[in-house]
């Protein structure tokens, strides 16, 4: 909004501050501005940790922001759970107790087992629709137009034939 605010950072430290957003709209790099000011203008320390598992690329974009800023980043161990990472960050940085913030998230996404979209219309409940992807806003230019054509009551498009739910479904052994 319009209205600006200080953050309040009147608690025992560490102050822990979870950034929650779409994927895209700029949680990580607004991390490290968030560190970077309180470094630059507050005087505090920060370290930063991405518990975002389901985006590899998240944490290694933290971490570079935290080269190029010189804030301290959390090490990246591949395949390791958010909790998993949480319990590292107290046992590898004991000095956590004289941290100011501690900035972390894990987000989540709608994932299928494939990692594949879903396209789908109800055959139970007519006009309702699963449109459900990873990559929601980085394919919108790919299949906006054609699901929007798709829902105001045109053909299904072709090129989503491949991505109904059906294939997930499971048939009786015969």
């Amino acid at each position: 909004g319009a209205e600006q605010s200080a953050l309040d950072l009147q608690v025992t430290p560490p102050a822990v501050l979870m950034l929650v957003g779409l994927q895209g709209s700029g949680k990580t790099t607004s991390a490290a501005k968030i560190a970077l000011r309180l470094k630059a203008r507050e005087k505090k320390k920060a370290l930063m940790a991405s518990l975002d598992v389901r985006r590899p690329a998240a944490q290694e974009q933290l971490a570079q922001l935290g080269l190029q800023a010189d804030i301290e980043t959390l090490a990246i161990v591949p395949g390791e759970a958010p909790v998993a990472i949480a319990r590292r960050a107290v046992q590898i940085y004991p000095r956590l107790e004289t941290v100011r913030v501690v900035r972390s998230w894990a987000a989540l996404r709608v994932m299928t087992p494939d990692g594949f979209p879903i396209y789908a219309q109800s055959s139970a409940h007519p006009g309702a629709y699963l449109v459900t992807c990873h990559s929601g806003v980085t394919l919108a230019a790919l299949h906006a137009g054609a699901v929007a054509t798709w829902i105001a009551g045109g053909p299904r498009p072709e090129l989503l034939e491949s991505f109904s739910a059906e294939r997930f479904a499971l048939h009786p052994a015969a």
